[in-house]
């Protein structure tokens, strides 16, 4: 007996356009298809990021936001077009905060079964890491979550 249509509903994808997270989505749109989910990709502007690039280039903070919105969208739009080539049913999200904080809010608010991401993992300006958003995705979420290496 096959039970695998009904395994995951709803696939959630952070992608920050990463190589990893383009693998990380379209592991998510193999998964999709076996399993008929509908997908999620967010791209999340992490808070930390809009200061740090603030200082950088002198820029205001709604014209780093606006910046970082645009290169989100061009990311999810690329995952989008390449699961509606396989008639999956997606949605595109842009949000700005903790890129974890906002995950887990996702995973409880859409009623996501798995999250598919890649192995991202923050740094400091200086470089010192900080801790993963992948890790702390993996802790606190209430589902599986797939990690693309």
């Amino acid at each position: 007996m096959d039970h695998t249509n009904n395994f995951f509903k709803h696939i959630l994808v952070p992608a920050d356009g990463s190589q990893l997270s383009i693998v990380a989505g379209k592991m998510a749109i193999n998964l999709a298809k076996v399993t008929n989910a509908k997908i999620t990709f967010v791209y999340i502007i992490d808070e930390k990021v809009v200061t740090e690039v603030m200082n950088l280039y002198k820029k205001s903070k709604v014209q780093v936001i606006e910046d970082l919105r645009a290169k989100g969208y061009q990311y999810l739009d690329y995952l989008a077009k390449c699961a509606k080539i396989e008639n999956l049913e997606t949605k595109e999200v842009v949000l700005t905060g903790v890129p974890y904080i906002q995950i887990e809010s996702l995973v409880r608010d859409l009623d996501i079964d798995l999250v598919v991401m890649g192995q991202l993992k923050e740094r400091s300006s200086r470089g010192f890491l900080i801790g993963s958003t992948t890790q702390r995705v993996i802790e606190n979420v209430g589902c599986p979550v797939l990690v693309a290496k």
